[in-house]
C-alpha cells in the first residue's frame, strides 16, 4: 500500500442501473488502494438502485448515498458527486462497469511519478453473457503525440470509467456542462488540455466496460450535435484555432452539414 496516499473520491451515478450497481460498488470496495470515499448518486431511478446503495451504505462507512428527486442526466449526477466530494482526486465509474482490483493503485502511482492532472487507462469491452473481453487499444493512443488537442479533436480516447483527475483542476476549469445533451465528458477532457494541464494514458486495461441488452443505444444525432456545440465553444474562445487546426474547421463544416440535412429530413418527414 502506498504511504501518505491521497484520498480519492469515487463517483458512481446510477439511473435505473440497480441490477449492475452491486457489482460496480464491490469492485471499488475491493480495490487494493483503500483511501477512498464512494459517492453513489441516484439520478431519479425507479428500480432497485436505492435499495442496493443503502445496503452498501450500511456495510461500509466510506459510502455516501445521494438521491435526486427527478432524473437530471448524467452530467448533473456526476456534478452532484463532485460537489460533495472531499478527495484530492476524483474518479468516475458508470454503474454498469467494473474496475479491476489494482485500478486506483496503479493510477495513483503513475500520477505521483508524473505529476499528472488527468489520467486515463485502456479498458476491456466486456460481454459477461458470452464471457468475452476485448482490449480496446493495442498501444497507448497518445504516445508520441506532441499536440494532444489536435489528436483529441480527431479521436476521443477518454473513457470516463477509466478517468481519475485532480479536483483542483475541476475547480479551475469548471464541472461537466449540463447543457450538453451528450459528449459532456469529451468537452471536459478538451478543457483540461486547453488549460495546459497534464494528461497521461496508462497502456493497461483497468476497467471492464460492460455490453448488455439494457444499455442505452447511442443517439447519433444527439452525439454529433453535441460535438458541434463543443467545437464551437472552443472556437468562440480561440478563433485562431480555425487556422491552427484545419481539422477543427473541417469537423465543424461536416457536422453543420449533417445537422442541416437531418433537420430538413425530419421536417419533411413530419409532413408526409
Amino acid at each position: 500500500m502506498l504511504e501518505n496516499s491521497w484520498k480519492v473520491s469515487v463517483i458512481i451515478p446510477s439511473y435505473n442501473s440497480g441490477k449492475f450497481l452491486d457489482e460496480a460498488v464491490q469492485s471499488v470496495v475491493s480495490q487494493t488502494y483503500q483511501n477512498l470515499e464512494i459517492i453513489v448518486v441516484n439520478d431519479g431511478s425507479d428500480d432497485c438502485t436505492e435499495e442496493v446503495a443503502q445496503k452498501w451504505q450500511m456495510a461500509d462507512r466510506r459510502i455516501k448515498y445521494i438521491k435526486h428527486s427527478r432524473n437530471q442526466g448524467l452530467s448533473a449526477a456526476r456534478n452532484t458527486g463532485i460537489k460533495n466530494a472531499i478527495g484530492e482526486y476524483i474518479a468516475f465509474l458508470d454503474a454498469d462497469d467494473v474496475w479491476l482490483p489494482k485500478k486506483i493503485e496503479i493510477q495513483i502511482e503513475k500520477i505521483k511519478e508524473t505529476n499528472t492532472d488527468l489520467a486515463f487507462s485502456d479498458w476491456y469491452v466486456w460481454d459477461p453473457q458470452k464471457d468475452i473481453k476485448t482490449k480496446v487499444f493495442g498501444s497507448s493512443p497518445i504516445k508520441g503525440k506532441k499536440d494532444l488537442l489536435k489528436f483529441l479533436i480527431k479521436k476521443n480516447f477518454g473513457n470516463p470509467s477509466t478517468a481519475i483527475l485532480r479536483k483542483a483542476g475541476l475547480n479551475r476549469i469548471g464541472l461537466f456542462d449540463e447543457s450538453l445533451p451528450s459528449s459532456e465528458d469529451y468537452d471536459l477532457w478538451l478543457r483540461f488540455i486547453l488549460s495546459g494541464m497534464k494528461i497521461i494514458f496508462i497502456n493497461q486495461p483497468l476497467v471492464y466496460y460492460r455490453v448488455h441488452s439494457n444499455q442505452m443505444t447511442g443517439d447519433d444525432y444527439k452525439m454529433r450535435v453535441s460535438r458541434l456545440i463543443v467545437f464551437k465553444k472552443i472556437v468562440k474562445r480561440n478563433p485562431f484555432f480555425l487556422i491552427k487546426y484545419p481539422l477543427l474547421l473541417k469537423k465543424i463544416i461536416l457536422l453543420e452539414g449533417y445537422k442541416l440535412t437531418q433537420d430538413l429530413f425530419n421536417l419533411f418527414k413530419r409532413y408526409d
